[in-house]
Order: C-alpha cells, then structure tokens, then sequence
C-alpha cells in the first residue's frame, strides 16, 4: 500500500490542520525554503564555459575604392 502524502512529506495531521489552505500546499509540494542566488557565491557553479558565438566581420577584397592590391582596412 502507497504511503500517505502527508508521511512523505513528515507533517502531522494536526499541523496540516492549523495551517492554511496554501500553506498546506506549500508543505506537501515540499515548497518553503527558496531563496535568491544574487550576489552569492554558489559552491560546484565554477564548472563549465559559456559557447559565445561572435558574429562574422566581413571584408571586402575585391572593387574596393583604391584597387585591389592595397592592405585592408582595420574594422
């Protein structure tokens, strides 16, 4: 036989039934601890790299204003 939500979640009957209707929610979902990461320092968040693609500089070699064997210009 499957265990009862509230064993799973380790509240007591008596304190599902003080609480409030969303907060009952909260508790079985296992919802109540979160909070933001903003400025801290989150421990095994050092791994890893980020795949930045850079968009293509073209250059034109070719009917360029000058002629055509003359250093490029730098962008």
């Amino acid at each position: 036989m499957a265990p009862k939500v509230e064993e799973e979640a380790g509240i007591s009957e008596e304190a599902l039934l003080e609480m409030t209707e969303e907060e009952q929610m909260n508790a079985l979902l296992g919802f109540g601890g979160f909070d933001t990461t903003k400025g801290k320092k989150v421990s095994g968040n050092d791994i890893g790299a980020a795949n930045v693609k850079k968009q293509r500089k073209f250059r034109q070699y070719m009917n360029r204003k000058g002629g055509f064997n003359r250093l490029l210009d730098k962008q």
